[in-house]
């Protein structure tokens, strides 16, 4: 039994982390918004923003020659709009306290050492990680945000909110004594479920990149849907595989399960979140891309990543303690 004192820390730990952990979610929606608005090359370098901590707030506080500023440095298509650089501002702004609240969630951690070892690993994983996004973001505005650097700067996010959930596990593990799984057999499952979303992901962020390529000539969306090509006819129909083969994996872990628990409430949770996930897909293809639906799709598919990988997380916590 943990004594009062480490029953405290433990519930801390588990309240900022939990918080940071819908920070993160919430920056990567924001960040769909950014992207979808055309706001991400609001502010066209960084740290600052058109030169200054504060970005300005009207064309007449900048330089008179801003624009052939910017064009020597590569980005002769510059023009201030402040909407745009207010959005993206607003998003490195949430960026910087996602980054302070990895940083707490770090150290409440290190009082827990002895409770849990890996849980510290888990926040330390968190900070480099978030680390390493803000460092993209810098690498996002030098490349004008090239698809490249896109998917890897998505793909660090989600790292960095599956340390957060892994760090979430090893606190629920420290302060339970119940094991619920039993047998081990879906360790391969599982990670081919994780390859197999994380993998959507990445074509899903390439297929996004394409339509900002076709669409940047001002053409309607039905002119040029036809054209994304093989990366999106493969995410398209991927979706269908991986909706599959997570009720498969939901399945197992109903058969192999000796009791309800929380890999069946999360399990119920993600059926939803990928069905919605498709609806919201399908929509924006036969809708013509609308803006409001991007952000969605992207929140839903890293929801999704989320909770996969905490089911990938309790199941082997769990089976650990059986064995």
């Amino acid at each position: 039994m943990l004594n009062r004192d480490l029953r405290l820390r433990v519930r801390r730990f588990r309240a900022l982390a939990l918080v940071t952990t819908l920070a993160v979610y919430l920056l990567i929606l924001v960040g769909g918004i950014v992207r979808a608005s055309g706001a991400g090359m609001g502010c066209p370098d960084w740290p600052k923003c058109f030169d200054r901590w504060v970005p300005p707030t009207d064309e007449a506080q900048l330089p008179a020659d801003y624009q052939q500023i910017y064009a020597d440095r590569g980005y002769g298509e510059t023009r201030f709009n402040a909407t745009k650089t207010w959005t993206e501002y607003l998003n490195r702004m949430l960026g910087v306290g996602v980054g302070i609240l990895v940083i707490l969630t770090f150290l409440a951690s290190l009082g827990l050492c002895r409770l849990s070892p890996g849980l510290p690993f888990a926040s330390l994983g968190a900070l480099i990680s978030v680390v390493v996004a803000g460092w993209l973001g810098s690498v996002l505005i030098d490349t004008n945000l090239a698809g490249w650097a896109v998917t890897i700067h998505m793909l660090v996010a989600l790292l960095t909110a599956g340390f957060l959930i892994l760090g979430l596990v090893y606190a629920r593990a420290a302060s339970s004594t119940v094991g619920l799984l039993a047998t081990t057999r879906l360790g391969t499952l599982f990670a081919f479920v994780l390859l197999l979303s994380t993998l959507q992901i990445a074509l899903g962020t390439r297929v996004r990149g394409q339509i900002d390529e076709l669409s940047q000539g001002g053409a309607m969306a039905a002119e040029w849907l036809s054209d994304l090509g093989a990366v999106f006819l493969i995410h398209r129909s991927l979706s269908i595989v991986v909706l599959v083969a997570n009720l498969v994996l939901i399945y197992r872990i109903r058969r192999a399960t000796l009791s309800r628990g929380p890999l069946h409430t999360i399990g119920n949770f993600l059926v939803l979140v990928l069905v919605l996930e498709i609806a919201v897909g399908a929509g924006l293809y036969y809708l013509e891309m609308p803006p409001v639906l991007q952000p969605i799709h992207l929140l839903l598919a890293a929801i999704a990543a989320g909770l996969q990988f905490g089911m990938w997380a309790i199941f082997r916590s769990e089976t650990r303690r059986v064995m």
